[in-house]
């Protein structure tokens, strides 16, 4: 009876948490590693039984324990997303194409926004939620490549990437871990004159291209300024091309007064779409034209939507 009260109580105070990759990803390391630390034999033992349990039947219950809590919390979740739903606002300035890849923009310390409406799908009705597409790194991680793909989210190699665009959208973070090093709030630097890839494929494919820009969510949920840290993840960048997310105490309390009210809006608005003719086998001088028109209806977005004192670089 005490573990159950107590882990009620634990999810009541951090439910919020649940809504950002960061708390799984910290939360499974520290759990995984207290277990190994403490009780050698039992983290063995849980490790070799999940490696041993075939895919689907891990997801058949992580499924059920998702239905349980939302049926045994139904109240304060149900709160808990209404205040997300009115802190993440999106506003769709003209129809998305029913196939399209959607550029979002900037990265943050973790790619908040852009999970809260896809993988979540806490999002405006006329949004329509896509596969995300996520560093490949973390499906190659046990125990959180099994939580991803219920996020609605795939890996990002360009196979995972084609494959999925042969049937429905998906939502890209084009600066991926290099923009989480960059900007800081009100000032965004998106990486984008360095990306090649997605624009060769949505002409290979004929898949039209969407920016999309959103305000707010790096002054709501800032990233540490611990020197330290940044020198870590420089490290990390250099050799691996990989940064961990570490978040200032002023995104942890934000996260926690999500379950009591919503924060200061983070508003996303999603520009002209950019139709494309398919073509079989681009040119650089045909990929660089498409990049180009991006970026000047990127610019044209920020123009038209930015607060007042924001600033935007493109690299």
């Amino acid at each position: 009876m005490l573990i159950i009260a107590l882990g009620t109580l634990f999810f009541l105070f951090c439910n919020p948490y649940l809504y950002s990759c960061v708390t799984w990803n910290y939360s499974l390391m520290v759990f995984m590693g207290l277990l190994g630390y403490t009780n050698l034999i039992a983290f063995t033992v849980v490790f070799l039984v999940y490696m041993i349990i075939p895919s689907w039947i891990t997801k058949d219950i992580l499924l059920y324990f998702k239905d349980r809590l939302r049926q045994i919390f139904k109240h304060r979740i149900e709160q808990t997303e209404t205040n997300i739903r009115k802190t993440f606002q999106i506003h769709i300035r003209e129809p998305i194409p029913e196939k399209s890849i959607n550029i979002w923009h900037p990265h943050g310390i973790s790619g908040v926004t852009p999970v809260i409406h896809n993988g979540y799908q806490i999002t405006s009705p006329e949004y329509r939620p896509t596969k995300g597409v996520v560093h490949y790194g973390y499906f190659m991680l046990p125990f959180i490549k099994d939580i991803i793909p219920l996020l609605n989210a795939i890996p990002s190699d360009e196979y995972s990437i084609r494959d999925t665009l042969e049937k429905e959208s998906i939502s890209i973070i084009l600066g991926g871990v290099d923009e989480m090093r960059r900007g800081s709030p009100k000032d965004l630097q998106l990486v984008v004159r360095k990306r090649k890839g997605i624009f060769k494929i949505a002409l290979e494919m004929g898949i039209p291209l969407v920016p999309i820009l959103t305000y707010g969510e790096q002054e709501v949920f800032p990233e540490s300024e611990l020197e330290i840290l940044k020198l870590y993840n420089d490290f990390m960048y250099t050799h691996l091309r990989f940064r961990i997310p570490f978040p200032k105490l002023d995104s942890i309390i934000n996260w926690t007064r999500l379950s009591q009210l919503p924060l200061d809006p983070i508003t996303t608005y999603t520009g002209k779409p950019i139709r494309t003719k398919k073509i079989l086998n681009p040119s650089e001088k045909q990929i660089k034209k498409l990049r180009n028109l991006y970026i000047q209806r990127l610019q044209e977005l920020f123009d038209q939507t930015h607060p007042p004192g924001y600033t935007m670089t493109l690299l």
